[in-house]
């Protein structure tokens, strides 16, 4: 029985999704349950799939990180966020805890992705 949690990726830049869903996908913890470019797109996957937890650029074309938390929210989906960001300012962070979810500033290593997944779905690292 498959018990990992599953993410949806949302960053504009594809080169990073496949890296970072490599890097998923390889653990036994989670699987990526979709991986898109665009924040319209990842609301309208996001109520298709209904994942555990969403990873998401703040900067995203068509709804920005932000508001795709929130009309998530609107539409029933109640799913932690880790936010991705070059901007880890007060306002950012304080945003972000708004809607559901942490910042995990740039620059950062992929095994940071991982430690906050983790944290987002109250994963206890002994749980690895």
């Amino acid at each position: 029985m498959d018990i990992r949690r599953t993410v949806l990726l949302a960053d504009a830049n594809e080169e990073f999704r496949t890296l970072v869903r490599k890097i998923i996908d390889e653990t036994e913890e989670f699987s990526v349950v979709g991986s898109v470019g665009d924040g319209t797109e990842a609301l309208r996957l996001a109520r298709e799939e209904a994942p555990d937890l969403i990873l998401m650029d703040v900067v995203l074309p068509g709804l920005d990180g932000f508001a795709l938390a929130d009309a998530a929210h609107g539409v029933g989906l109640t799913l932690p966020a880790v936010f991705l960001s070059a901007y880890g300012g007060e306002g950012v962070i304080a945003r972000a805890r708004r809607c559901g979810g942490s910042i995990l500033p740039k620059p950062y290593g992929l095994h940071h992705i991982l430690r906050r997944l983790r944290a987002a779905v109250c994963m206890p690292e002994t749980e690895r």
